[in-house]
């Protein structure tokens, strides 16, 4: 993931996030230069040191985790191979079969499009709760999306993370208020932000769509006046799409979706309140195992590299090179390493083909 930026990269982090109360939005408003996407990826870098050795709470690695270049600023991450809550949910939106909602019957069938059940969806959910938790922890609020929680998946064995700290917002700082409509608290229209009831509404909506395959009626895909309006009248209780005859995971979302924040339900009551409702219903080991053991335990994180510098050297052997090797052009097209010898390109041939070929070398000439 990189950041663009016309400017040399000339203050550190720290020294921004410090002076400027590691605020994305508010270094929007405050800075006008050419170096905004410089700052603005010093603070998410800041933010996101943060969150080290959290299980649930997607970190840049690496020492340094950030490499500046002409280019940009380059921010490594963990990779996380099975998309985002929003993919989950179009596929199942795109599914005749998953979306089987009917009275009797008011979730979608997750079990058509993966191998797990609405359980399973729900673990996933609890998961991405314990990451907000972490952040709440820091004294940040997080502002979820479907898109800031991704999986990471071996097999049909996965965890759920919170990634994307852009927006982090601790309480009292009035300039950052802002967020995705609909996920967006109604309080926070009214700047009442940087508080963890922010979150709790952020996930009811989260928790909204998975358990009913619907978007909530208040959602709103561009902003305009009406939203905020439309938002704060939202009453949980009287919404059509949630059953009349509620199960406890049902009452969860209205409770999480109250639109007076003072009186809303707190996290580790949703933490609670989905524990209970899934191991009543005697799920199968690999849901019990995602609410009781970290990814970790479970093997399903890999090992990281300490430095950014360790990567795996080429093999190839210059001798073989066919014309004068010369300099290789773009970042990284060697591999990741900041503190290597130049990356250098040749052409050689392999079964009478041309190949470019890319190594590590003193000197390209």
């Amino acid at each position: 993931m990189k950041a663009r930026g016309s400017c040399h990269p000339c203050q550190q982090s720290g020294e921004i996030a410090s002076r400027l109360r590691r605020n994305w939005l508010k270094v929007e408003m405050e800075l006008s230069t050419s170096c905004t996407s410089f700052v603005a990826v010093a603070i998410h870098l800041f933010q996101m040191r943060l969150m080290k050795d959290e299980e649930y709470v997607i970190s840049s690695i690496g020492v340094p985790d950030s490499v500046d270049t002409t280019d940009g600023r380059w921010i490594m991450m963990p990779f996380m191979n099975s998309g985002s809550f929003s993919a989950l949910f179009r596929a199942c939106r795109d599914s005749d079969a998953c979306m089987c909602q009917t009275k009797e019957h008011p979730s979608p069938c997750w079990e058509t499009i993966r191998e797990h059940d609405l359980l399973w969806v729900l673990a996933l959910f609890y998961q991405a709760v314990e990451g907000v938790s972490a952040i709440h922890a820091k004294g940040y609020a997080a502002w979820i999306l479907l898109d800031n929680i991704m999986l990471q998946c071996k097999g049909t064995s996965c965890f759920a993370s919170i990634i994307d700290l852009d927006q982090m917002c601790g309480p009292g700082e009035g300039d950052c208020e802002g967020g995705t409509v609909g996920f967006a608290a109604p309080e926070v229209h009214e700047g009442h932000q940087g508080l963890p009831a922010n979150d709790v509404w952020s996930m009811g909506t989260v928790l909204y769509i998975l358990l009913y395959g619907e978007w909530p009626p208040y959602m709103e895909f561009f902003w305009n006046p009406d939203s905020a309006r439309k938002q704060a009248a939202y009453k949980p209780e009287e919404d059509a799409t949630i059953p009349k005859k509620r199960r406890s995971i049902d009452n969860l979302v209205v409770e999480m979706l109250n639109t007076n924040y003072e009186t809303r339900i707190s996290l580790e009551e949703v933490k609670k309140g989905v524990k209970d409702f899934i191991t009543a219903e005697q799920p199968d080991q690999e849901v019990l195992d995602m609410l009781y053991k970290t990814p970790t335990a479970r093997g399903l994180t890999d090992d990281l590299p300490t430095c950014i510098s360790d990567y795996t050297p080429s093999s190839f052997d210059p001798k073989h090179c066919r014309n004068t090797p010369t300099r290789a052009e773009g970042w990284f097209t060697c591999g990741i390493c900041v503190l290597c010898d130049p990356c250098c390109e040749c052409w050689t041939l392999y079964n009478g083909r041309i190949k470019t070929e890319y190594f590590f070398a003193k000197s390209c000439e």
